[in-house]
């Protein structure tokens, strides 16, 4: 028995939609459209399907690629919502949260997190219901349309690469390193000018790692000038990621096809996904007639459980105040400045661990920390506009966060401490424009001990 799923990606230009059919063994698309003209109704009235998928826009959610030092996903399903928080322009209260692990390595998950507005959910959630669509699965196009050129790039023969996605809706450009997620950019949307010179931007703190760069979208001319004669170019597919679907141009479908690929449950991680909300009311929505005849008396077990409770509330509730005002002192002496709420615990454990990383240290370990920022400050000169923000150590491997004025000056920071010849490694990770829109900010990844001086 065969089911099918209605896939809906909005564009700057209209529609683009698949029915997909889902059956034993095998899959192929019904019908497809690339949206070119379509108002929102034309291409699903006459469809029948089983389940909807639809995705949210490129530039509707922040996000962040956050290091969580577990992998369990209970305890990331508590961290990630207040640690995405102190990284975005909003709060977890007036947002709806969705992450997936990029990967995992020694108990540490390295997680794409991203946050959207409900008002903005809503509204999409709106407009689709006045046509009778209800999407169970709403899903961030951002890392969607990745699934497309890992593929390409696997085709290629390619392990290390550079994804260019430009279209109507703005651009996206990624590093991976095999199936793993290195770095993540969402260009915004804007006129052709305005376009092709922030992917030229978002490109440039690549340059000095001559990646090879996978090139789609219905907009991939305006990422030419910025590639010319630089690297090697590989253009995206343009086969049909499942049969039916010969007669469209894949390449300037990316993100269609990952929803395609979702449909059929082979679509590589990580995705993020803000709908589903329904799912975890299937229970009781099954049983619910079975449930009602119960209802009086469940009303009153829990009034004779309420009246039994009320003689401890007043001196319970009075405790647990004091005992919360203590907590958050504690919290704000080994914090300050930090923002409180339910994840205390768990920022008080990662903030713990890079503190005994930081201390922890011997012959055998690594440098002192002193050693560490004595060398950096030897290595760097004081003309670069560098802010060094944060910084961590676990044994032989340091993490230093900071500001830079540019991301020219990020990559001559990295230049001027490989240069050195003090640390063992040197890598830059996480070079993004700041949130505040002053300058960049950024992660370097440093080895000392053994093969450094430091």
């Amino acid at each position: 028995m065969s089911s099918n799923t209605l896939v809906v990606h909005r564009t700057a230009r209209g529609l683009a939609t698949a029915l997909v059919e889902t059956g034993l063994g095998s899959s192929r698309i019904v019908t497809a459209s690339d949206g070119s003209g379509e108002s929102l109704a034309e291409p699903v009235a006459s469809l029948e399907y089983d389940r909807v998928l639809v995705t949210v826009p490129l530039h509707v959610a922040a996000f962040r690629i956050l290091e969580l030092p577990f992998s369990d996903r209970r305890r990331l399903a508590q961290a990630v919502p207040p640690t995405l928080e102190e990284h975005v322009p909003f709060s977890v209260e007036e947002a709806t949260v969705a992450f997936d692990t990029c990967s995992t390595h020694d108990g540490r998950s390295r997680v794409l997190a991203a946050m959207c507005r409900r008002e903005v959910l809503e509204e999409q959630r709106d407009a689709f219901s006045d046509l009778l669509v209800q999407p169970r699965h709403e899903l961030w196009a951002a890392p969607l349309l990745l699934d497309a050129y890992r593929r390409t790039a696997a085709d290629a023969g390619l392990v290390r690469f550079v994804a260019v996605d430009v279209g109507d809706d703005g651009a996206v450009v990624s590093r991976h390193d095999g199936e793993r997620l290195v770095d993540l950019r969402v260009v915004a949307p804007g006129n052709d000018d305005e376009l092709a010179a922030r992917v030229a931007w978002a490109l440039e703190s690549y340059d000095g790692e001559d990646l090879p760069v996978v090139l789609g979208g219905a907009k991939a001319s305006l990422a030419d000038d910025a590639l010319d004669g630089k690297t090697t170019v590989v253009r995206l597919s343009t086969a049909s990621p499942l049969p039916g679907g010969e007669d469209l141009d894949w390449s300037r479908l990316a993100t269609l096809a990952g929803l395609v690929r979702r449909a059929t449950g082979e679509t590589s991680r990580p995705i993020l996904d803000f709908g589903d909300t329904a799912a975890g009311f299937a229970w009781f929505e099954q049983w619910r007639d079975e449930l009602r005849p119960l209802a009086l008396w469940a009303a009153a077990a829990a009034l004779l459980a309420l009246v039994g409770a009320g003689v401890d509330y007043a001196r319970l509730s009075s405790r647990h105040a004091a005992l919360d005002r203590r907590a958050e002192e504690v919290f704000q002496a080994a914090m300050p400045g930090a923002k409180g709420g339910p994840a205390k615990r768990l920022k008080l454990e990662m903030r713990l661990r890079e503190l005994t990383g930081a201390i922890a240290v011997g012959d055998d370990a690594g440098a002192s920390p002193l050693l560490v920022l004595a060398a950096m400050s030897d290595a760097v000169p004081k003309s670069l506009d560098v802010t060094l923000e944060e910084y961590s150590q676990d044994g032989a491997r340091v993490r230093v966060s900071g500001k830079a004025a540019s991301f020219e000056t990020v990559t001559r920071l990295e230049e001027k401490l490989r240069e050195s010849g003090v640390f063992s490694t040197t890598e830059v990770r996480d070079v993004h424009a700041a949130t505040s829109g002053d300058g960049v900010e950024f992660q370097v990844l440093l080895g000392v001990g053994g093969g450094g001086g430091a």
